[in-house]
């Protein structure tokens, strides 16, 4: 049976409202773990600190002092920086990593005697040397989309072999649903001909899903490895093939989970992605992409791919950016309330239950 698309009423309010609904009971992802002593501000929660302590233990705590409100760091896109305690800019108040007040700088007020002592903490879920901050039963949800990954495609998104490199930080004039419709979408791919087109083929997709979340497993195209074109996509490939790595079972592996995050991985490289809405107007969005390259890959690998993958980036967002400024005229004539258009049955195949997890909480 052919579906329709969400209607355009339902995508401005998800970007009204999906972060707000993801603080009370969803989850957002902070970073990765593998760095001891590191602490980061992930711009997509930039009033939550990720620590990682000497020991290994992970903490999502609020990036206000308890002092006096200011923020103990501003966002930034960069994973993790080396720091071992939250030292206020403002008045020098000092706290461990999990949260504790330790020192009140210049003010020489014994710790004990202060209100508020400790900044409010957030559960994380670490999977993988991944960080997740979860409200609601958020963690229960995460732990069985995972437990699906591991039994679908076992090792796949093992970090034990990878390194953080850089982050992208992609904003665009398109609502963030519509960007993750699009994501879950593979009838487009054939259509980014020098870009991701080239590395899989769709003929031969599997997928896997619970209500939890989405595994889609898309095949290697059957060229990538051998065509001589200097195409970014092809010099991709000649550096894979250079770097060692056996010959892949899929061109890429995809993973949406409920609250929205992306696992992605590609010959070499896994991406943990999140995109969320425009502060400031629900019709934009912001992607956030994490990159973890294999570490047999070198610098000409790793420039290579970031190249077809920024490049992929741009042909989605001109495609999704129509598509919102359709929806906008939609919700303009009066049809905002009204599903539109429709969902291929097999390619397309989990738009619809997207469309139900986002109808289900707002």
């Amino acid at each position: 049976m052919i579906g329709q698309r969400g209607s355009a009423q339902l995508h401005h309010q998800y970007g009204q409202q999906w972060v707000s609904h993801l603080k009370q009971a969803g989850a957002f992802y902070l970073g990765p773990t593998q760095a001891t002593k590191t602490v980061r501000c992930p711009p997509w929660r930039p009033d939550r600190l990720l620590t990682v302590r000497e020991d290994g233990s992970v903490y999502s705590l609020e990036n206000t002092c308890a002092h006096n409100g200011a923020r103990f760091m501003e966002p930034r896109a960069e994973a993790m920086v080396s720091r071992g305690t939250l030292v206020c800019p403002w008045h020098s108040w000092t706290y461990d990593t999990t949260g504790q007040l330790l020192r009140t700088g210049a003010m020489n007020i014994p710790p004990d005697i202060c209100p508020n002592r400790a900044l409010t903490a957030r559960p994380v879920t670490v999977w993988q040397s991944l960080a997740f901050e979860t409200a609601g039963d958020a963690a229960d949800s995460l732990t069985r989309a995972f437990a699906l990954i591991e039994q679908t495609v076992p090792g796949i998104f093992d970090l034990s072999h990878y390194l953080y490199r850089t982050t992208q930080v992609e904003p665009h004039d398109s609502d963030a649903l519509m960007n993750i419709i699009n994501y879950l979408d593979i009838a487009h791919l054939p259509n980014h001909r020098l870009t991701l087109g080239a590395l899989v083929q769709t003929r031969g997709y599997t997928h896997v899903a619970n209500a939890d979340g989405v595994i889609q497993m898309v095949p290697l195209h059957a060229r990538w490895m051998t065509e001589t074109s200097d195409a970014a996509v092809y010099r991709y490939a000649r550096a894979y093939g250079e770097s060692g790595l056996p010959v892949p079972d899929y061109g890429a592996v995809w993973v949406t989970l409920r609250s929205g995050i992306m696992l992605e991985w590609y010959p070499g490289v896994i991406v943990v992605s999140q995109c969320v809405p425009n502060e400031t107007d629900p019709w934009k969005s912001v992607f956030y992409h994490d990159f973890f390259y294999h570490q047999d890959t070198d610098d000409a690998f790793q420039a290579a791919h970031q190249t077809v993958f920024a490049d992929t980036g741009d042909e989605d967002h001109v495609w999704c950016r129509g598509a919102t400024a359709y929806l906008k005229t939609r919700m303009a004539a009066g049809q905002g309330d009204l599903p539109w258009g429709c969902v291929d049955p097999v390619y397309e195949n989990y738009a619809d239950w997207y469309y139900g997890v986002v109808d289900s909480v707002l």
